[in-house]
């Protein structure tokens, strides 16, 4: 087995499966000619955003929103929206924000953190020149357009449930239980704990990915939205955990790709391939 260490830096509020846009599907990284990277690439491209980093924003986004949203008029007066929401924000009805470059967000009427309440938060992106753009748009103008839809439920205080309700990736399906908890919380960034496991399946191929010995925590860097507006970067991370995922053909074990991530080292990762 061979262990190495990767630097990867999950750029953007865009680190979605299908945004983070490695071209390869499961058939490539596991059939002849594979390597360690080639496996790696799939998990942090795909796995690792769907099940880990896209419901942490989906929940963090859906948060500014919830307390935007219970202001006084007067309040929202004198709201800051510019920190918050860099990017800008449009009503779209009462209970609901489009966040420019972000997502749009809609609530049930309820507080995101009452038990029983169902938010949903649509999340966008378009293909420019050919490839995975790293902008979020709600205003499909001329651009080949894609959407992910995640449904957010509340269990208890600080707790969610994450759903992914439409992947709208033609190419494969998709399955997951998702489980969200807020951490810890400053100016900054959020921390949440999520628990997760799901399997990608394209064609007769999947990718089964988990978390292991506990949740991952996943950190929201905060103040940084609409990147295609200022030219400013989300950062959304796992900063600690272990997140594992095995590759099948069928029923047939083809191979694994461990992640482990520390504070201190970064990220370290393990298949059962040399590159």
């Amino acid at each position: 087995m061979v262990k190495m260490r990767i630097c990867l830096c999950f750029l953007a509020v865009l680190l979605t499966a299908s945004v983070c846009a490695v071209s390869c599907i499961v058939r490539s990284p596991v059939e002849s000619g594979r390597t360690v990277s080639a496996l790696s690439g799939y998990v942090s491209g795909r796995i690792v955003p769907t099940l880990l980093c896209e419901p942490a924003v989906a929940v963090s986004v859906a948060s500014d929103v919830d307390r935007y949203l219970a202001l006084t008029d007067a309040g929202k007066e004198t709201f800051e929206a510019e920190k918050v929401f860099p990017g800008g924000i449009r009503h779209i009805d009462d209970n609901s924000l489009n966040v420019k470059g972000v997502a749009s967000v809609y609530s049930d009427g309820q507080r995101l953190g009452t038990p029983g309440a169902r938010w949903t938060v649509r999340r966008a992106f378009y293909d420019m020149d050919g490839y995975g753009s790293s902008c979020y748009t709600y205003y499909n103008s001329g651009y080949d357009y894609y959407s992910t839809v995640w449904e957010i439920e509340c269990e208890g205080d600080g707790v969610w449930k994450v759903v992914l309700m439409d992947d709208a990736d033609p190419d494969s399906e998709f399955s997951s239980e998702i489980t969200v908890r807020l951490s810890s919380e400053d100016d900054s960034s959020r921390d949440y704990e999520v628990t997760a496991s799901g399997t990608r399946t394209e064609d007769v191929y999947s990718a089964s990915g988990r978390t292991v010995d506990g949740p991952v925590t996943v950190r929201c860097v905060l103040g940084s939205l609409g990147m295609e507006v200022n030219g400013m970067l989300w950062s959304v991370r796992p900063v600690s955990g272990q997140f594992n995922t095995d590759f099948y053909r069928g029923t047939e074990h083809l191979d694994y790709c461990n992640y482990t991530y520390t504070s201190g080292e970064g990220i370290t990762c393990e298949t059962g391939l040399k590159d």
